[in-house]
């Protein structure tokens, strides 16, 4: 069916979560309307450096393989594209954070802003380590594990998975 098909499979799945959701809540939550001009600023406030980072980096991940196919070509583009999937993997940990420890930390806002402090220590110094452990091997070895995950015909490219993987560091970090 082509990409119409593939629109319209993520359509309705979506469309059967919504469904699904709203059939297990139906009891509990009143439909309705409403705007707090407040909270909306509020939740507007957080969200915008979120969504401003997460465009950035799928820009930055894709922009690079749309400009590489116009000058180069696929075969470059296959280069570039295994050590952006590998560093893409890293960013599972961000994201598992996000979705775990921040909504802890924005209850602490309210009622305890010291261990809301230590909490925020605590899960960017864990974030560190945990990202930066690879990070620091694929800089330092990134020929052994291009060579090792992809074949020999990526080992020159581990290079590239140096750089990649220093920039993921600072994307994981929000820097």
């Amino acid at each position: 069916g082509g990409l119409i098909a593939l629109f319209g499979a993520l359509a309705t799945a979506n469309l059967l979560n919504f469904f699904s959701a709203a059939r297990m809540v139906r009891g509990r939550v009143a439909p309705g309307i409403g705007f707090d001009r407040e909270i909306w600023h509020e939740l507007l406030r957080g969200a915008v450096p979120l969504v401003a980072n997460a465009l950035a980096l799928t820009v930055s991940y894709r922009i690079g393989q749309i400009l590489l196919m116009s000058l180069g070509g696929p075969v470059e583009v296959g280069k570039l594209s295994a050590p952006s999937r590998i560093t893409e993997a890293f960013s599972v940990l961000p994201d598992a954070l996000m979705v775990t420890v921040y909504p802890l930390m924005a209850g602490l806002h309210v009622s305890d802003t010291e261990r809301l402090r230590r909490t925020a220590e605590r899960s960017a110094r864990y974030l560190v380590v945990a990202v930066g452990v690879p990070v620091t091997l694929c800089c330092a070895a990134g020929n052994e594990v291009m060579r090792l995950l992809f074949g020999p015909a990526f080992a020159d490219t581990g290079h590239l998975l140096g750089i990649l993987s220093f920039m993921t560091l600072l994307s994981a970090t929000g820097t």
